[in-house]
């Protein structure tokens, strides 16, 4: 790569609603210049809450780096969140991808016998570095001598307190004896295995860079060994902390890049579950990255089309959308209209998922027969996660129509929001209109106040209805009988489904 060049990897990033491509391409330049700059491994943190997008960030740039020729690797830290032992499990991902590397090197060459030497080499010293060998010495001389299991002796020489105790005179001379000697064998076995680890460590880390630069010259790699960590943030703190601690003491060598995509405020929780609610989990993160990058936030609607293109799915009833101008892709259409309540409620990230999941539930129960009114739909959702009095107000028809108006001109800028409306949407003809998102909204909570049969006359007195009251003409074949029998439109239903969809842990 020539000085300052950018890399531009191939397009992809299907669906990447975000526009976060252009991210990694800047992350890929300047990694690359920094590796260069200093021959030495990088450690970053790519830092976002959950459900902003840091798989499919991480997926798509490692693809666009295979298609570079970069060694690529990605490890599921949450997937491997089950093995006992951290720094084994991720060896052993390392040991396959570094091994699908190896493979591309023709086997007529010399580099790829000096590839298989400094593979065996690396993988024959990362088990001298991980596993102990004192437990296994020691332990059957001890248990034989005084029936204690190594376990006990090794946990209690590492506290700051230690004291073993053991009465002497109950196990009698020749027994004090052995249990001295069956010590002595521990502590001295320890301290081999700690010299041993050390220079197995050593032994490691020098085959694995050796490894890089020969994948490098053989030409299978044409930059850094990228490993990519994800959802670490996800995992058990004893868990996350350990590979965390592996990855930086036992695999951070030269020519190698680690990209740990995280939520670094989740992490240092785990960092304080670990060491004390009183430890410094910030400070102490921050030894082990050369640098952090945040994920740039998306706009709102840009998050709306990922949710709707997300696993909670879109909606597929007939739709009221209730946003006036409409655009002939119906998810975008839905987008727009869950953009319009994130806004209007100021909702962080993962409160608007949360609400997209939860009018998917509560969607689930109208029937077939009926529209979906999506826009009171999310609104009602996104009341009842932060709104809770004011959702139950709403819900058991505490309010008249002005106190509904009144209560939701304190939500955030759900007044200030502005709705276009197209020519010939109602009886507008004088060109494009603008409505309050409030008006819309009040508008919908008028319909499940009235009967169904007085909606019907309102309905059929009107020719040509004006927006909003002209959304009527979505819902005026739907009825829904409440208790009492009192008869109501198909939206008086929402209120008990959002409110069961309410207790979903999301």
């Amino acid at each position: 790569m020539q000085e300052n060049e950018t890399i531009r990897p191939p397009s992809g990033w299907k669906g990447d609603v975000m526009g976060r491509k252009a991210h990694a391409d800047f992350l890929s330049t300047y990694i690359e210049a920094r590796v260069k700059a200093s021959d030495k491994s990088l450690t970053i943190a790519l830092d976002a809450d959950w459900g902003a997008g840091k798989t499919f960030f991480v997926t798509n740039w490692a693809d666009d780096l295979k298609q570079l020729d970069r060694g690529v690797m990605v490890f599921d830290a949450w997937k491997n969140d089950s093995a006992s032992d951290p720094v084994l499990g991720f060896m052993a991902e390392l040991q396959q991808g570094m091994q699908l590397l190896r493979k591309k090197v023709p086997l007529t060459k010399k580099a790829a016998a000096d590839l298989k030497q400094a593979a065996a080499s690396m993988y024959k010293a990362v088990r001298k570095a991980i596993v102990p060998a004192a437990n296994a010495v020691a332990a059957g001389a001890l248990k034989k001598a005084t029936g204690i299991v190594i376990s006990e002796v090794a946990e209690a020489v590492q506290a700051d307190d230690f004291e073993l105790d053991i009465d002497a005179e109950s196990l009698g001379s020749d027994a004090t004896k052995q249990l001295e000697k069956s010590l002595d064998v521990f502590f001295k076995k320890a301290l081999e295995d700690h010299r041993a680890r050390g220079k197995a460590t050593e032994t490691f880390r020098k085959s694995l860079e050796r490894l890089v630069v020969q994948l490098i010259e053989a030409g299978v790699m044409q930059g850094p060994l990228y490993v990519f960590v994800d959802e670490l943030d996800r995992c058990r703190p004893d868990y996350a902390i350990r590979l965390l601690e592996g990855i930086k003491h036992l695999f951070a060598v030269p020519g190698v890049v680690f990209v740990i995509s995280t939520n670094l405020e989740q992490l240092g929780k785990s960092v304080q579950a670990i060491y004390g609610a009183s430890f410094d989990g910030t400070s102490y993160l921050k030894r082990f990255f050369d640098f952090e990058s945040s994920l740039p936030p998306p706009d709102n609607l840009s998050f709306a089309k990922m949710l709707v293109n997300g696993p909670a799915g879109s909606f597929r009833h007939t739709v009221d959308y209730g946003i006036g101008q409409q655009v002939q892709d119906h998810n975008d259409n839905v987008a727009k209209a869950f953009q319009l309540i994130a806004d209007a409620f100021n909702l962080p990230l993962r409160t608007q998922e949360r609400v997209y999941v939860m009018a998917a539930a509560a969607a689930a129960g109208v029937p077939a027969r009926d529209s979906i009114a999506i826009l009171w739909l999310f609104f009602l959702v996104a009341l009842r996660q932060t709104r809770i009095s004011e959702f139950k107000d709403v819900s058991t028809y505490q309010l008249d129509a002005t106190s509904f108006e009144s209560m939701i001109k304190r939500i955030g800028r759900l007044s200030g929001i502005k709705i276009g409306v197209s020519r010939g949407f109602g009886r507008i003809q004088n060109g494009p209109q603008e409505v309050s998102l409030s008006k819309v909204i009040r508008t919908y909570y008028e319909f499940t106040l009235q009967s169904l049969g007085y909606l019907r006359n309102v309905y059929n007195r009107s020719n040509d209805p004006e927006y909003p009251e002209s959304l009527l003409e979505f819902h005026i074949g739907s009825s829904f009988s409440m208790p009492h029998d009192e008869t109501r439109l198909g939206l008086a239903s929402y209120y008990n489904l959002v409110n069961s969809a309410g207790y979903l842990r999301v």
